[in-house]
Order: structure tokens, then sequence, then C-alpha cells
């Protein structure tokens, strides 16, 4: 064991890199059990629900929709397998892969001999807000981040076979892990010497994702190609441009976004260049979306965070002499704990703002007025996780439901009535006061329902229509006016 690692850190610091990591990882686990509750926003009930459908035998691609490569979902319906619709294992399949991703580049920096850039990391990895808000909502990206994670650490260690089969199976996660590939690839390329290192990294990438994507279209057609691939390009533009959300999320992480511009001024190598190119080659791919979610930001997480790391690590290293060295160091240390105790604080505000706190008792309604046999019907973000906890079913299996896919023309709302009105054990529709549910024709059709329960939550109420004597108002009769 070296006295003095070339990167800076000691012999003593080099004995707690595993108990500071697991210091650091008890400080996340902390704030993530923090976020182990129901919501009624976002797309994590969806996934529960449709993991329970495989299980039921259900078919993905066939049975239901799913807009990404199946991966993900089997490790929900595997996890819902062994312990039921569980709560807590569910949501920690979002968070125990994010702790897995920090653990390989973590070490990955020790192995270069640079302790303090790997704590560095870890400070500003696991405690932005872009990433505890996140991290506790198993949507796939967070998966798709161990395997980017994973690729990084394999293309730093110079394994580009391995790298490849990675970032592979990162995007059998989905495909929004696939600009991670061009600074690797660009890297082989430009450089004579490594130019024999590029086929292994293809390869390794071919040999993830070209079978399973193959094997996927020739056995569903065009109910896997198009959810998976032409509807992205068919939704329509976000509420909010493109650079509003970015902005937004740069001015919520402001450390993660200006800590990255120290690397060329400590830090020169090539690959560390490639590291910091990767990041933003995912950024300019981002400011392409439209719409743009906030949520996807996750991604050029481990990029950026690592380019930060290594920038001012190699600043606090310039420093030759203990007494400047160590007041640089406690100056990085400064700003990482003003960052991490910020974002904490407004994570746990967020996490008591979309709580569904009226979740249980939304569902004993529906189980004390209704059949095990009567179905349910509504908005995407709350009817599975209503049906989940009543142990009732969806009709039709129709679990997305939602509004840009009826926006982007996949889904015809007159389709969707029209299978509704066949549904003779349809009992109750779940819906909120907003699009589509409060517009033609789905508010012409609650018109013949009863408004049986309204569930007031913070992000909005949630009402309940029984169907199960559903008038038939005549045509053009007019729609249910929402209170």
């Amino acid at each position: 064991e070296k006295a003095e690692t070339p990167a800076g850190g000691t012999a003593w610091l080099n004995r707690l890199r595993w108990p500071l990591f697991i210091l650091a990882a008890a400080g996340f686990l902390f704030l993530k059990s923090r976020g182990i509750h129901y919501t009624a926003s976002g797309d994590e009930n969806v996934y529960f629900y449709m993991a329970r459908l495989l299980n039921r035998g259900r078919m993905v691609y066939r049975d239901f929709f799913f807009a990404r490569p199946p991966l993900q979902l089997f490790l929900l319906a595997a996890v819902d397998r062994l312990a039921g619709f569980n709560l807590a294992a569910g949501k920690a399949t979002a968070f125990l892969p994010i702790l897995a991703a920090a653990a390989a580049l973590y070490r990955v920096f020790w192995k270069e001999r640079d302790g303090r850039g790997g704590l560095i990391f870890l400070g500003l990895l696991l405690f932005n807000y872009e990433l505890l808000k996140v991290s506790n909502h198993p949507m796939g990206l967070n998966l798709a981040v161990l395997f980017l994670s994973l690729s990084l650490a394999a293309f730093l260690r110079g394994r580009p076979f391995w790298s490849g089969l990675a970032w592979g199976l990162g995007a059998l996660v989905g495909l929004y892990a696939l600009p991670w590939g061009a600074a690797p690839a660009a890297y082989y390329l430009l450089g004579p010497s490594r130019r024999k290192r590029l086929g292994p990294f293809l390869a390794g990438f071919a040999a993830a994702f070209l079978p399973a994507n193959l094997a996927l279209a020739a056995a569903f057609g065009s109910d896997y190609t198009v959810p998976v691939y032409l509807y992205h390009f068919l939704k329509p533009p976000g509420a909010l441009a493109a650079f509003s959300v970015f902005r937004g999320v740069v001015f919520r992480n402001p450390a993660v976004f200006i800590l990255p511009l120290t690397l060329p001024f400590f830090d020169r190598k090539a690959e560390s260049l490639t590291v910091a190119a990767a990041g933003l080659v995912y950024l300019a791919f981002l400011a392409s979306l439209d719409p743009l979610f906030s949520q996807y930001f996750i991604l050029p997480l481990p990029f950026l965070c690592w380019t930060a790391a290594r920038g001012l690590s190699g600043m606090i290293g310039r420093f030759r002499e203990p007494p400047p060295r160590w007041a640089a160091a406690n100056l990085v240390l400064a700003v990482l704990a003003a960052s991490g105790i910020d974002a904490g604080r407004r994570y746990l505000e967020r996490e008591r703002f979309i709580r569904f706190d009226r979740a249980g008792a939304a569902a004993e309604f529906i189980r004390e007025n209704s059949a095990p046999s009567d179905l349910l019907f509504g908005q995407v973000t709350v009817t599975p996780l209503l049906a989940l906890l009543s142990g009732r079913e969806i009709a039709g299996d129709l679990v997305d439901t939602n509004r840009m896919r009826f926006d982007s023309g996949l889904l015809d709302p007159g389709e969707v009535i029209q299978m509704l009105e066949g549904e003779k054990s349809l009992r109750f529709i779940v819906v909120r006061d907003e699009p589509p549910w409060n517009r033609p024709p789905f508010a012409e059709f609650l018109a013949g329902c009863r408004l049986a329960a309204v569930f007031p939550e913070r992000r909005g109420r949630i009402l309940i229509f029984d169907c199960a004597n559903r008038s038939f108002p005549p045509s053009g009769g007019g729609w249910y006016s929402f209170p």
C-alpha cells in the first residue's frame, strides 16, 4: 500500500474507502426511505401493474402497450413474483441500481489511485436534487444509469467489449441510453493506437442489443416497433419549451453543471476529455427533445459528476504544500456539503408534496363497493395503483392511458369508448379534472355515470365515477362538467 498516490490521498484514507462509501450509502438510503410512499404522479404505478400482468400470463406488446424494450419490466415482474406488490421492494429497483452504479465508478477512482476524486464523485452523484428526485421511482431510467455507469467503468479500465455489452444492456432498458456510445466510439476511432478497440466495443453492444431487438421485432412486428421506436417521434410538443425545462434543471442543480468546467484546467487526459464529451453529447441530445422531461437528466449525471470529480481532485492536487492543499480540500467539502444539504431539503419537501395520502381510503372505497370481478379504468398515474391495492383489474388491460398516446394518434378515443361500452363488468372510472377526461368523448361517457367519491390530494382531486348502471343520454346530450 503506497503512502502517497499520484493524484493525492494517503494510506490512511485508502483504508477508509469502503467504510466511507458505506457511510455515504447510509445517508442516501435514509433519504430514499423518506420516499417509500404511494404517489399519484409519474409512471411507476403503470409499471407496477404491468409487472403484475406479466405474472398473470399476459404478454407485453401483444396484450398491452409498453413504450420501451422490456428489460426493466422483467425486473419488476421478478420482484412482484417474489414479494407480491410490495412498495418498498418495487422502489428498491430504482434506488439500489444507483448505489451499484456509484460503487462501480467509485471503485475505478480508487483503482486509478484517486480516492479524493472518488469521494467527491460520491458526494456529487448521490446528493444532487435531480438524482434524489428521480431515484425513488422505478421508471427504467435508474436501471439505465447502472448500465451506463458499468459501461463507463469498463471503458476507463480499458475493456471495450464489456463496455459495449453494458451499453447494449442499457439500451434494452430504454433507447435513451444510446447517446453514450458516441463518445467512446470517437475516442477509439480518432486514436490510431486505439482503433483496434472499436470493433470489440461495437461487438459487445451488438451482442446485447441486436439479438433481443431482432427477436422481439420478429415475434411482435409493428406491435413492438411502433411503441418502442415510432411512438417517440409522434409525441406532440411538450407544454414547456425544452429550454425552460433545461434551465430549470440547471438552476436546481448548479454544482453538477458548473463544477465539470474545472476539468480542462487540471486534467487533459484523452479518457477524461472523452467522459466530459459524453456529458456534453447527452446534454445536446436532451436539448433536442420535445417533449423534454426533467427526469431524463439523470442519464448524463454519471458523466458530469465524474468530470467534476476529476477536475476538482486535480485542482486540489496542484497545491503541493499541506496548508493550501487542505484549504482547497475544505473549500470543496464545504461546497459539496452545502449543495447536498440543500438538495436533500428540497427533495424531502417534494416527497411530502407528491405523497398520495388517501390511496388506502380510495382503494377501500373501491373494494367495499364492487365485486372482485368488477373492472376499473381511468387516469394513468392513479388507476393502476388503486387496481393493485383493491385487487381489481383494469378493463381491456388498457393500463397506459397517457395523454400522449391519444395525442400521438396511436390510441383512438372513440375505440376506447367503444371498448368500455362493451365491458359488462366495468364498474369504476378513476380520473382527474384534466385532459383527456374533461373533454369529449370521455366527458360525454362520464355524463352517464354517477360521481361516487372524491378524494382531494395536494396535486388535484381524484374523482371516482360509478358506471355500473350507466345511462345513455341522447347523442349530443352534453358531457359531464367537473365541479
